[in-house]
């Protein structure tokens, strides 16, 4: 039986990518560790201190209803910096 090619394609994408037009900016913020989860893996949250630490950096969409939506964490800020430029030269409408 043959797959179909367009829900092969949906199931590798990000879960954001689908509806990239209901965003309309991109951020980037620095996360810091608070705590650990029962299942023993890091619990992170923004944080709003630029002297912080980050345990990664964060890029979010802005969706055009409010709000913000998670899109990937990096280890840098250059590696998010540099996922944010290649988001907009794909989609120009999210702005800077």
């Amino acid at each position: 039986m043959t797959r179909d090619p367009v829900a092969a394609a949906f199931e590798v994408s990000p879960h954001w990518l689908h509806r990239i037009h209901a965003f309309d900016a991109l951020e980037i913020a620095p996360c810091v560790v608070v705590g650990i989860g029962v299942d023993g893996r890091e619990i992170l949250e923004r944080s709003y201190e630029r002297e912080a630490f980050p345990a990664c950096w964060t890029v979010y969409g802005h969706l055009t209803t409010g709000g913000v939506e998670w899109f990937a964490d990096f280890p840098s800020v250059v590696a998010a910096e540099a996922f944010t430029r290649q988001l907009r030269d794909l989609y120009p409408h999210l702005l800077e």
